[in-house]
């Protein structure tokens, strides 16, 4: 029987008792963490854009999603998928599947990106499969996914790609060699690795664009494509991924960089893209690119993509600066 998805009300506390049972055989603490937090009152989902997605069937509670407000970002505009959970004899018929996608239908008009964290490769298959893509930069995500631009024009977005290298000037003001060096610990890139990584991403996403509006519905590579898609391109064995962040950091020596010049270049690399991005007719904005995964993104879907991952590192980069991961 296929499951209807419903909203749960503030009532849901009464209803999870046999998903947390179920989870707790399994060894799972999710579902525990989605009850204390909802008993205690820390997170019932309330807040603008949040909403918390059941599964039923026969009347019996066998799966939950959940939508937030991200805790880790300083933007209501960036959401959070949390407590993705389908009953142990419920699995392998789509339900985790059909929350996720109440979820991302939820958060597109109200978010302009979502983040998740997942251990489990299960589910990291499922997030993938529904057009997330993999995020290895920041021990609070594993996974993203940058929402369409829903504005009735393409400024706002085009702003908010304008103010990204003032944000970061202004952050890194002040700040000795050694201090924007310095990584928060052994598994998170420093300040200065951080702004090499934006330069270089920067010219990956005009190459896209580029790509876009000359050709015909192009495939493009991307870092989360699964084996199979990149076996198509002949990534894999000894040909490693040429978009790996962290082959990029090692073998263009980021620590060895200057940080204003590298800062400088992500500008110049900026303001060609907005360039081109402004030049723009409405129609080119629809101009489409095939994601592995997600399938046809227009222009206006990468460059929303684009200002998510600005987001994503320049909060990323003040924690480096603070010494937090």
């Amino acid at each position: 029987m296929t499951p209807a998805i419903e909203r749960l009300d503030d009532r849901a506390g009464r209803y999870l008792d046999g998903l947390l049972a179920d989870s707790e055989r399994a060894g799972s603490r999710i579902v525990r963490r989605l009850v204390d937090e909802w008993r205690s009152g820390v997170n019932r989902f309330d807040r603008p854009g949040e909403a918390l997605f059941g599964a039923w069937v026969d009347g019996q509670l066998i799966g939950v999603c959940g939508l937030n407000i991200d805790p880790y970002a300083a933007d209501d505009r960036v959401g959070r998928v949390r407590h993705l959970y389908v009953s142990s004899a419920r699995r392998g018929h789509g339900v985790g599947r059909r929350l996720v996608a109440h979820v991302v239908r939820a958060a597109r008009g109200r978010f302009d990106v979502l983040y998740l964290r997942t251990n489990s490769p299960a589910a990291a298959r499922l997030y993938e499969s529904a057009g997330f893509d993999v995020c290895r930069e920041s021990d609070a995500y594993t996974h993203v996914m940058g929402l369409a631009a829903r504005a009735s024009t393409t400024e706002p977005l085009l702003a908010r790609l304008r103010g990204t290298p003032d944000t970061l000037e202004r952050a890194l003001s002040g700040k000795t060699d050694a201090e924007l060096s310095r990584r928060p610990d052994v598994h998170n890139w420093s300040s200065k690795e951080i702004v090499c990584h934006l330069r270089d991403v920067e010219e990956l996403f005009q190459i896209r664009f580029h790509t876009v509006i000359a050709l015909d519905e192009p495939r493009l590579l991307v870092l989360g494509a699964s084996a199979t898609d990149l076996a198509s391109w002949r990534i894999g064995g000894p040909i490693g991924h040429p978009l790996d962040p962290g082959r990029w950091a090692e073998e263009r020596q980021y620590l060895r960089n200057d940080t204003h010049e590298a800062l400088a270049a992500f500008r110049r690399r900026r303001t060609e893209v907005l360039t081109l991005l402004g030049g723009l007719s409405p129609a080119e904005w629809q101009r489409g690119g095939i994601h592995p995964s997600r399938g046809r993104l227009t222009i206006a879907d990468w460059a929303s993509a684009l200002a998510a991952h600005d987001d994503n590192h320049v909060d990323q980069l003040r924690r480096a600066l603070d010494g937090r991961p």
